[in-house]
């Protein structure tokens, strides 16, 4: 049932990764400069109810299911979602608090975009490993 659950939050999560690279961080350079960290505020505040719950409940699954199963995939899905919240701390945080404080920047705003598809691609192998736990388990 937990690996059921991880690939729920894994899912949602790769639906919504490929959601903000395709057409919300592009969209940023198109935002008015002169309410750029408005609008980084509201980016961030808003997203953030529905990121900050799906990524802690995907680490959570991720590892309780590390802890009880420790099949290949388990493993596998526990080191890419490492990757992905170390790209997440040390790479986006960083480049969203940048926008935020210096303001609209298009080689900043780029950086981000292409940074991005390292998470992209992270979340898409990690949803095909752990839907092929999800079918082992099964």
């Amino acid at each position: 049932m937990s690996i059921l659950l991880q690939l729920a939050a894994t899912a949602g999560m790769t639906g919504l990764i490929w959601l903000v690279q395709l057409a919300h961080y592009p969209s940023f350079h198109h935002l008015d400069p002169t309410r750029f960290s408005e609008a980084m505020i509201a980016h961030q505040n808003r997203i953030s109810f529905v990121v900050v719950p799906l990524m802690l409940s995907e680490l959570g699954l991720a590892s309780w299911n590390l802890w009880q199963h420790r099949s290949p995939e388990v493993i596998a899905a526990a080191v890419l979602i490492a990757g992905i919240w170390l790209s997440t701390m040390l790479v986006q945080v960083p480049l969203h608090q940048t926008l935020l404080n210096d303001g609209h920047n298009p080689q900043t705003i780029q950086k981000l975009v292409n940074t991005n598809w390292v998470r992209t691609a992270l979340w898409s192998l990690n949803l095909l490993v752990i839907l092929r736990a999800a079918v082992q388990a099964l």
